[in-house]
């Protein structure tokens, strides 16, 4: 029978090791599903933004069409030569583009929320609701207290606890290790 004796609070150094290593994991946890939040709320705006761009690129193209129907009847009734027309055509043709460009970076704003939400590519959520009204930016104060709570810098602080504590325990564990043992069997005598 031979049992180790554990010195130096060995026992100790492993239990704190593991406990600095679950508390380490649930910051990474929190760390990840603060960035994942972040970036969904951050895409979900996005494609908000980008829908509006879609609306505002909509009533150019509607304006600069009303323009050149204005041109158009301008030249029917002989007030102005056809330059005036050639120059509406390539306006309205200009918007269109300009249109179909921002109706792009709507579906892919929408696509990078499906991404993130977990949503299928083939049908892209559309964002309902309005962009929240503009605030004013936090002071330096604000930030510097909001910079101390934020889940990277703590799950950051819990992996520098569990990297001491395995410090601590591997300096425990290259301590000698006692035993004491004890033997069962018939006496012998050599004298």
């Amino acid at each position: 029978l031979l049992q180790e004796v554990e010195l130096n609070g060995q026992r100790a150094a492993r239990l704190h090791a593991a406990d600095a290593l679950g508390a380490a994991t649930e910051a990474e946890i929190s760390a990840v599903r603060f960035r994942v939040q972040s970036e969904l709320r951050s895409a979900f705006y996005r494609a908000i933004v980008e829908r509006e761009r879609v609306q505002l690129a909509e009533r150019v193209v509607a304006f600069q069409r009303d323009v050149l129907r204005t041109a158009e009847r301008q030249v029917a009734a002989g007030d102005v030569g056809p330059v005036g027309v050639r120059l509406s055509q390539a306006e309205v043709a200009q918007a269109e583009q300009e249109l179909i460009a921002q109706q792009q970076a709507a579906l892919s704003a929408r696509l990078r929320l499906a991404q993130i939400a977990g949503w299928p590519g083939t049908q892209p959520p559309e964002p309902l609701g309005d962009l929240p009204p503009l605030q004013e930016p936090p002071s330096l104060t604000q930030l510097t207290a909001a910079a101390g709570e934020q889940p990277a810098l703590r799950a950051a602080e819990a992996r520098v606890r569990d990297a001491s504590a395995r410090v601590e325990l591997a300096d425990r564990e290259a301590w000698p290790r006692p035993a004491l043992g004890a033997c069962t069997g018939p006496a012998t005598s050599d004298a």
